[in-house]
C-alpha cells in the first residue's frame, strides 16, 4: 500500500511539474508577443507624432508667410 501511494505521489507530482513548465512556457511566450506589439505600437505612436509635429510646423510657417 504505501509503494502504491509513494507511485502516486510521484505521477502526480511528475503531472504537476509537466503543468507548470508548460505555463512558464506559455507565459515567455505572452510576454514575448507583449514586447513586440508594445516596440511596434510605440514606434508607430512615435511616427505618428512626428507627422503630426511636421504638420503643425508646416501649417504654422504658411500662416507667417500668408500674413
Amino acid at each position: 500500500m504505501e509503494a502504491r501511494h509513494v507511485a502516486t505521489l510521484q505521477s502526480r507530482e511528475a503531472a504537476h511539474s509537466d503543468s507548470l513548465e508548460e505555463e512558464r512556457r506559455k507565459h515567455a511566450a505572452d510576454a514575448e508577443y507583449l514586447r513586440e506589439s508594445h516596440a511596434a505600437e510605440l514606434s508607430s505612436a512615435s511616427e505618428g507624432a512626428l507627422l503630426e509635429k511636421d504638420r503643425a510646423t508646416r501649417a504654422a510657417l504658411t500662416a507667417q508667410g500668408q500674413t
